[in-house]
C-alpha cells in the first residue's frame, strides 16, 4: 500500500511541475511546428509530403498526433497541456510495466526518478517527439513484456511499435528486437502473426503517403549502392544555411551533459551489465529474456543516436533530448537485473567498476560545470604565501588563479571537474575501506568495484533534484509564456483579417500562427533558416518545402501582411520594409518572452498598401 500511495504521490508531483514548466518554457521550432503543421494537415489544408506543401522532415504521425490537440482549441496552452497528459499517462505504463517486472516498490522507484528529475520534466512538457515517443515506448512495454502476455497484448504492443515508428523513424530498431523477443518468449507463431501485422500496418501508410515518405528513409541509404533510388533523392542545388561546425570540446561536453541529465539510467545499466548475474540467480528465465532484449535495445539506441547526433553533427546539441526517447528503458533493466546482481564478481569487472567511476563522476562534472562552477569557484579556502599560511580566507577561484595564473574560463572547467574526480576518489576510498574490513570480519563480500558504482549510483540519486544533475535550461524560463502567446494571438487575430496572406518571420516558433487559422501562409518559411538555402533553382526548392534569397523577395511583394520579429528589423528586411509598399500598423505585440529577448520579441505587424 505504501509504495502506491508513494508512486501516486510521484505521479501527482510530476504532473504538478509539468505544468509549471510548461508555461514558463519558450516553445521550440520544433514543437511549432508539430502544432503547427499538424493542425494544418488533419484540416486538409496541406497533405503530408504534398508538392509546393510544408517540408514533411518528420514521419507523418508526430504531426498529426499533436495537432489533435489543436482541433480542440488551437494554441500553445492546448498543446502543452496535451504533452502534461502524455507525461502521466507515461508513468501508469512504467508503473504497470515495473509492478509486473520487478514489484510495486520498484515500479515506484521508477516514477519517482522522473518526478524528481527537472531536466527531464522541463523535456516532456513541450510537445516535443521525445515526450511523444517516451508515452508511446512505454505502453509498448505494457503490451509486450511478460511471459504471460496474451496475443491480443503483443498484437497491441505491436500497432504502438509501427505508431511508434511512423511518429521518429530513427526508432525502427524497436521492431526487430520486439519481435525477436516475441520469438524468443512466445514461439515462431506469435512472432508471424505479429510480423504481418507490423508490416501491415507499416505498409498501409506507406503506400498512402508514397512516394513523398521514402524521403524519409532514402537518406539512410548510401547512393553508390542504391541508383535505382536516384530518381527519389532530392536535388535542391544551392547550400544549406545550416552548416554548424562543432569543436570536440563542445561534443565532448554534450556527450557528457546528456550523461549527467540521464545518469541513472545509463550508470545503473552499467552496473547491471558489468556485474549481471549468474545464470541461476535470476528470478525467472522470462526475467532473463527480457534484461536482455532491454539491454540490446538500449544500446542500439543509445550507440546509434550518439553516432547521428555527435559524431555526424545532425544536431550536437540535441544529444540529451534523444536520449530522453528510450531513458526509461534503462531504468526497467535496474528493475530486472538489480535484485539478483552478482556483488562478488571477480578481480576485472572490480578492477572496470573502480576505473568507471572515476571517469564517470569526473565526466558527469564537466557535463554540469556549467551549473555548478560558480557555487564551486566560491568556495572559501586558506591564504598562502610561500608555502605558509595567511590570516583569512579567499575563493578558491583566486586561490589557483594567482598561485598558476589559470584564466576565469579555464578553472569554470576544471574546478568542477576535480571536484567530481575527488569525489570519486572518496567514494573509492571509502569503499576500499569498507570493503576490506567486511571481508577480514566475514560479515558480507561485495567486491570495492560493485560497493564503488553501488554508492556513485545512491549519490546520483540523491543529487538529482539539484542543479548538479537535473540543472540546465534555467535562462529559458521567461514567466508565463502562454499567457504571453495568447495574449499575442489574440491582438494578431483583430488586426489580421481571414484570407490574407501571411509572410511569416515572426519568430523560430510558429506557434503564434495557430491563433491564425484561417490566413494563408508561405509554407517553407515554417522551418525558418533549417529549410533556407543560398542559390539554388527557386521553383524546385519551392516544390520540396524549401527556400532561398529569391523567394523571399517575391514572396514579401506578394504578402498582404508581413509579421517581422522586433530583433529581425534591420538590414535588407527593415530596407525592403521601409521603402517598399508597406506600412507599419501602429500597434505591435508585446514581448512574446520576458528573459532574453525582452526587447526583441514582439512582433511587429506590416501592411501591403492596396
Amino acid at each position: 500500500m505504501l509504495a502506491i500511495i508513494a508512486a501516486l504521490l510521484g505521479i501527482i508531483l510530476y504532473a504538478y511541475q509539468s505544468y509549471i514548466y510548461a508555461h514558463r518554457i519558450p516553445s521550440t521550432l520544433d514543437e511549432g511546428n508539430y502544432l503547427y503543421k499538424g493542425l494544418l494537415f488533419l484540416t486538409g489544408k496541406y497533405f503530408p509530403f504534398q508538392d509546393y506543401g510544408v517540408w514533411t522532415n518528420k514521419m507523418p504521425f508526430s504531426f498529426f498526433i499533436p495537432g489533435l490537440s489543436q482541433l480542440i482549441d488551437p494554441g500553445l496552452r492546448s498543446g502543452r497541456y496535451f504533452a502534461i497528459l502524455l507525461g502521466v499517462l507515461m508513468l501508469v505504463g512504467l508503473w504497470i510495466t515495473g509492478r509486473r517486472l520487478g514489484g510495486y516498490w520498484w515500479a515506484a522507484f521508477v516514477v519517482m526518478w522522473f518526478a524528481v528529475n527537472p531536466i527531464i520534466i522541463k523535456m516532456y512538457s513541450q510537445m516535443l517527439s521525445e515526450g511523444l515517443i517516451a508515452f508511446l515506448l512505454a505502453w509498448v512495454f505494457v503490451f509486450s513484456l511478460g511471459q504471460n502476455q496474451k496475443t491480443w497484448q503483443t498484437i497491441l504492443g505491436t500497432l504502438l511499435a509501427a505508431l511508434l515508428i511512423l511518429s521518429r523513424q530513427n526508432m525502427l530498431p524497436l521492431i526487430i528486437i520486439i519481435l525477436c523477443y516475441y520469438l524468443w518468449e512466445h514461439g515462431w507463431k506469435n512472432a508471424l502473426i505479429n510480423t504481418i501485422v507490423f508490416l501491415v500496418a507499416f505498409l498501409i501508410v506507406h503506400i498512402v503517403f508514397w512516394p513523398g515518405i521514402l524521403q524519409l528513409w532514402i537518406v539512410w541509404i548510401p547512393k553508390n549502392l542504391s541508383p535505382y533510388l536516384d530518381s527519389f533523392r532530392l536535388t535542391l542545388g544551392g547550400t544549406s544555411v545550416w552548416n554548424p561546425q562543432v569543436s570536440l570540446f563542445n561534443k565532448l561536453f554534450v556527450f557528457w551533459e546528456g550523461t549527467r541529465h540521464h545518469l541513472i539510467p545509463l550508470l545503473g545499466t552499467l552496473v547491471a551489465w558489468i556485474f549481471w548475474p549468474k545464470k541461476g540467480d535470476w528470478k525467472s528465465p522470462s526475467h532473463y529474456r527480457m534484461a536482455i532484449i532491454l539491454s540490446v535495445l538500449f544500446a542500439v539506441m543509445v550507440i546509434s543516436h550518439a553516432w547521428a547526433s555527435i559524431d555526424q553533427e545532425y544536431c550536437v546539441f540535441c544529444y540529451s533530448l534523444y536520449l530522453s526517447f528510450f531513458t526509461h528503458t534503462g531504468l526497467l533493466i535496474i528493475v530486472l537485473v538489480y535484485p539478483s546482481l552478482r556483488k562478488d564478481a571477480g578481480f576485472f569487472r572490480q578492477a572496470l567498476a573502480l576505473i568507471l567511476t572515476l571517469i564517470i563522476a569526473s565526466g558527469v562534472a564537466f557535463g554540469g560545470h556549467q551549473d555548478v562552477a560558480n557555487f564551486l569557484m566560491n568556495i572559501q579556502v586558506p591564504r598562502m604565501q610561500n608555502m605558509r599560511f595567511l590570516p583569512g580566507t579567499t575563493e578558491v577561484w583566486r586561490f589557483l588563479a594567482n598561485k598558476f595564473g589559470y584564466s576565469m574560463d579555464t578553472l569554470k572547467v576544471w574546478i568542477p571537474v576535480a571536484a567530481g574526480l575527488l569525489l570519486g576518489l572518496s567514494i573509492v576510498l571509502l569503499m576500499g575501506i569498507i570493503s576490506y574490513t567486511s571481508r577480514r570480519k566475514k560479515i558480507f563480500y561485495p567486491g570495492i568495484g560493485y560497493l564503488s558504482m553501488i554508492t556513485l549510483l545512491l549519490a546520483g540519486l540523491i543529487l538529482t533534484p539539484t542543479p548538479a544533475l537535473g540543472g540546465g535550461n534555467k535562462e529559458q524560463e521567461c514567466g508565463d509564456v502562454i499567457r504571453s502567446y495568447e495574449d499575442a494571438g489574440n491582438l494578431l487575430r483583430t488586426l489580421i483579417p481571414k484570407g490574407a496572406l501571411v509572410y511569416w518571420y515572426g519568430g523560430l516558433s510558429p506557434v503564434p500562427l495557430l491563433y491564425l487559422p484561417d490566413v494563408r501562409i508561405f509554407p517553407p518559411q515554417l522551418n525558418d533558416g533549417y529549410s533556407f538555402r543560398n542559390g539554388g533553382d527557386p521553383e524546385q526548392l519551392e516544390r520540396n518545402g524549401y527556400w532561398n534569397e529569391s523567394l523571399s523577395d517575391q514572396w514579401m511583394l506578394e504578402a498582404d501582411y508581413v509579421l517581422l520579429e522586433g530583433r529581425y528589423y534591420k538590414g535588407k528586411t527593415k530596407d525592403q520594409l521601409e521603402n517598399g509598399p508597406y506600412y507599419e500598423l501602429s500597434k505591435a505585440t508585446e514581448a512574446i518572452l520576458k528573459c532574453e529577448y525582452k526587447y526583441g520579441t514582439e512582433i511587429r505587424i506590416f501592411r501591403r498598401v492596396q
